[in-house]
Parts: structure tokens; C-alpha cells; sequence
């Protein structure tokens, strides 16, 4: 049997923060595993994983898998065995230009053409409101209330506070360049903090 098991991104590897006390476990193969013998190898890897009682374990099927997966799905969920994927742990993804612009000149930068909707802004602050961008880096925390984070969450729009020094010396060395940014919550679905992976 071929598998693996997958943890939250974290800033450390292990152990997953606080804020999502959960791991995936897969299996690969090409057949369709039957769903007593998926059930059954499930519940001995989980066995296997040294977790609080609190931390939930999920089945991350693999393409090959998902079909099959997705027809007995409210069998396996009866059985302990809750299907979902890594994307339950993704903010967004975009590509686009890295611009920067201080918050009082979003606006204006906007109507002039110097900032697209299809560019990256990385920003000090975080105003009322801002254009629908590619994606939205800030070096301030932002309130998950706001209108721009109901919007970001609402179109997949990966919204960042930037808290770790080497990811915000990256940004800056990508002012100008086209990058594809990675985004995923590391504390908790209350905050925009976050680690944004960008190249």
C-alpha cells in the first residue's frame, strides 16, 4: 500500500499550528480501493499518527480515488472516515505583477492605469476599499470583516498580512516582476495573517 499523510502548512513542519488541528491521509492506486478496506486502512494510519484527541483526521482522495470516494461519501463519513482535500487549507493563488502602493494611493494609481486588475498590490494598510486585484499583500493586519476581506474571500483573491521578515524582504525584491503568489492561513480563519509563497 502506497499513501501519505499531510499536515497543514506551517512556518515549522510539525507540529500543525494551533489554529488547524487536522492532517489528511491518502492512499494511491489505480483501482478504486473498496470502501470497508479504505475504512479499515484509514483507521490504522490514524492509529499510527501521534496527535491530540482534538486533532481531526481527514481521507484526501486521489484523483484515481475520488470517484469512488465521492459515490460512497456519506458511508465513509458515517464510518469516522470525512473526505475532503489540501484545498480545505488553501486562501488562493494568483499571478500577476507585484505593484506597491501606500494605501491613500490605491485609488488614484488605479484610474491613472499604473495598477490593473490583474496585478498583485502590496500595500501598507489596508483602506475601506480597494479594487478587485490578482491578489492583495499587506504589511499591516487587516480586520476579517472589512469589506476587502469579505470580497477577497468571496472571488478567491489571496489576501495576506505579511508577518515574517524574509517574506516581506521577498515582496520587495519582487516590486515589477510578474510572480505567481501562493497564500494559506497559518493561525486561524479569524485573521488574514498569513505565509504567502511568492516567485
Amino acid at each position: 500500500m502506497l499513501g501519505a499523510v499531510f499536515f497543514p502548512p506551517t512556518v515549522h513542519p510539525f507540529p500543525p499550528s494551533p489554529g488547524i488541528a487536522e492532517y489528511g491521509i491518502q492512499f494511491a492506486r489505480r483501482d478504486p480501493y473498496p470502501r470497508e478496506q479504505l475504512h479499515d486502512l484509514f483507521n490504522v494510519v490514524r492509529a499510527g499518527v501521534v496527535a491530540d484527541p482534538g486533532v481531526q483526521a481527514f481521507y484526501f482522495p486521489t484523483f484515481e480515488q475520488r470517484a469512488a470516494a465521492e459515490a460512497d461519501r456519506d458511508w465513509l463519513a458515517d464510518q469516522g472516515v470525512p473526505i475532503s482535500s489540501a484545498d480545505r487549507w488553501a486562501e488562493g493563488w494568483a499571478l500577476g505583477e507585484l505593484k506597491y502602493f501606500a494605501a491613500e494611493e490605491i485609488d488614484s494609481a488605479f484610474l491613472a492605469g499604473q495598477l490593473l486588475p490583474g496585478d498583485i498590490l502590496l500595500t501598507d494598510g489596508v483602506p475601506a476599499e480597494v479594487p478587485l486585484m490578482a491578489g492583495i499583500l499587506t504589511l499591516e493586519p487587516g480586520t476579517p470583516n472589512s469589506h476587502v476581506a469579505i470580497l477577497a474571500r468571496t472571488f478567491g483573491v489571496p489576501f495576506v498580512h505579511l508577518v515574517l521578515t524574509e517574506d516581506i524582504d521577498r515582496a520587495w525584491a519582487l516590486i515589477g516582476h510578474r510572480i505567481g503568489l501562493r497564500a494559506t492561513t497559518l493561525v486561524s480563519s479569524r485573521s488574514n495573517s498569513g505565509r504567502a509563497t511568492c516567485g
